[in-house]
């Protein structure tokens, strides 16, 4: 049996795309199949569960050893003198607050501790921002709302630690889709039963992250790398969530994906229906 999220064609989607037809423009959405979030509630076995921490772990080092290296360096930086200049000095400082940050984005996106021991059930918008944009955002790449988001007047608004979880790998992974740089906006909304959010990763080159949307949608983490394990991570997250992940791009010019996540009434809705 096939566990796997499955990529299922949305009308409206549909429709909005003949509206503004555009050569090379794809569009699709994932949803979360009931039998992937029946799997979930099985735990994973001790060699899937260690495989993935490997995986992780590797990806964490991998976006701090740049970082940490050049913080760590100090007594290379010192002169004849044993003197450290004020440019070497702004690099170091300027490497351990860039480690700092992505320490915090990756300890509240991967770490133990938020939601699992009653720490915190949700998170401001504007601390989830925060995040984003301490670890993600560089000279080339910027993090912002997006133009008219009823979340710029309501940053204070709440977010289930859950829920800010995958959004924030959602994130990480639309910065894959600007090997130039660019800019992510994030609009949020909740109304009806549904919170909602859409990135958008805009800028010169940008194309689909596709080895992290098809790590998204896979059962096993068997032939995952550390660059593709955010996918699958979000994957998992999403299942537990009952989430459906949409994406849509226009080749050299912009990337979006949209996360529909029931709430409330309707998310029980989705957990009878899968134990029926």
């Amino acid at each position: 049996m096939d566990c796997s999220p499955s990529l299922i064609v949305d009308p409206q989607l549909t429709v909005h795309q003949a509206d503004r037809s555009h050569p090379g423009h794809t569009i699709g959405v994932q949803q979360t199949h009931a039998s992937l979030s029946t799997k979930l509630r099985t735990a994973p076995t001790d060699a899937e569960a260690i495989q993935l921490a490997q995986l992780l772990s590797s990806r964490i080092c991998h976006d701090l050893i740049g970082s940490i290296g050049i913080a760590a360096a100090t007594d290379d930086l010192r002169d004849a003198d044993n003197r450290i200049d004020e440019e070497a000095l702004a690099l170091v400082a300027e490497s351990a607050r860039a480690a700092a940050a992505r320490l915090a984005f990756f300890r509240f996106a991967f770490g133990y501790g938020q939601n699992g021991n009653g720490v915190a059930a949700s998170t401001s918008l504007l601390s989830l921002l925060s995040l984003a944009r301490g670890a993600l955002a560089s000279s080339r790449l910027r993090i912002e709302w997006m133009q008219g988001d009823a979340a710029r007047s309501a940053p204070e608004h709440s977010l289930p630690i859950p829920e800010a979880r995958l959004l924030l790998c959602l994130m990480l992974i639309a910065t894959e889709a600007l090997p130039r740089g660019g800019t992510v906006s994030i609009k949020v909304s909740r109304a009806q039963g549904w919170f909602k959010a859409r990135i958008r990763a805009a800028g010169t080159g940008a194309h689909l992250p596709q080895s992290s949307l098809d790590a998204y949608s896979v059962g096993s983490c068997v032939d995952l790398t550390p660059r593709t394990v955010v996918g699958y991570y979000a994957g998992r997250l999403s299942a537990q969530l009952q989430a459906q992940l949409g994406w849509a791009s226009e080749p050299g010019e912009r990337v979006d994906v949209t996360l529909r996540v029931p709430v409330g009434d309707k998310r029980e809705q989705g957990r009878q229906h899968v134990c029926a």
